[in-house]
């Protein structure tokens, strides 16, 4: 919202934006488009969306590495671990990640999106060694 209100071009918006440059105005936006991509007639209220989400944080794979392959050594593994790999969100939540937010006290009843953007995927290989 407050992206949009300061008009702001909203990644959720760049389909409608693409449909504007193309006809030359907002004639083939859809209802929501118009509500939520024109700044001139956003609403708070407009953004308010189910925001049911689950995400894969963290999984490590890891194995032994043979005593053959290194000799002199006491023990090995090597390991493969992925962050933040997978987000499965609701379709009507259509901003990057329910994460992002914030709320206005302790009393707030209503999250807000932050403008920001979310922790990347990662992926870390580890070979440890004991000798």
């Amino acid at each position: 919202y407050q992206a949009l209100s300061r008009a702001v071009r909203w990644p959720t918006c760049f389909d409608a934006y693409a449909k504007q440059a193309a006809a030359g105005d907002q004639s083939g936006w859809t209802a929501r488009e118009r509500a939520t991509c024109n700044s001139s007639q956003v609403r708070q209220d407009e953004f308010i969306f189910k925001a049911d989400f689950a995400k894969l944080r963290d999984v490590t794979l890891r194995a032994p590495v043979p005593q053959r392959l290194m000799p002199g050594t006491h023990n090995g593994s090597i390991s493969v671990s992925v962050q933040n790999w997978f987000t499965w969100r609701n379709k009507e939540f259509r901003l990057f990640d329910p994460e992002m937010a914030g709320n206005d006290g302790f009393n707030a009843t209503v999250r807000y999106i932050s403008e920001q953007i979310p922790a990347p995927a990662t992926v870390v290989a580890r070979l440890q060694i004991q000798f």
